[in-house]
């Protein structure tokens, strides 16, 4: 299946939607986290809380990654856009000294030819 920017782009939405920030900023787990782990079992907790937190951080460069990559996006639409107006531009002056110079030829005697 080929890559679908849009795609990307929903799951980098979602995946902000879901993160919970305090007032300050900082992501906190979802409520449900501390319905999910057990009262029993510290090492499964550690555990546990070690590998959200790797999950975090590694969501938080996937959305950075997003990010960059949607202004990267951005920047080489507007740089295709210019490239296109400027090769419209020059096609229309080569069209334009085409003609002049066909008109020139047309005044030039048959016999200098």
């Amino acid at each position: 299946m080929p890559f679908d920017s849009r795609q990307a782009a929903l799951g980098c939405h979602l995946l902000l939607e879901r993160r919970l920030l305090w007032p300050h900023g900082r992501a906190v787990r979802h409520p449900l986290h501390a319905q999910l782990t057990p009262s029993s079992g510290a090492h499964y907790s550690v555990a546990m809380d070690a590998e959200l937190d790797s999950l975090d951080a590694k969501i938080a460069q996937l959305v950075q990654l997003c990010q960059h990559l949607r202004q990267d996006n951005t920047a080489l639409r507007q740089q295709l856009a210019s490239a296109h107006a400027e090769n419209r531009q020059l096609a229309d002056k080569i069209a334009a000294a085409r003609l002049r110079l066909e008109a020139l030829l047309e005044r030039i005697p048959e016999d200098v030819r």
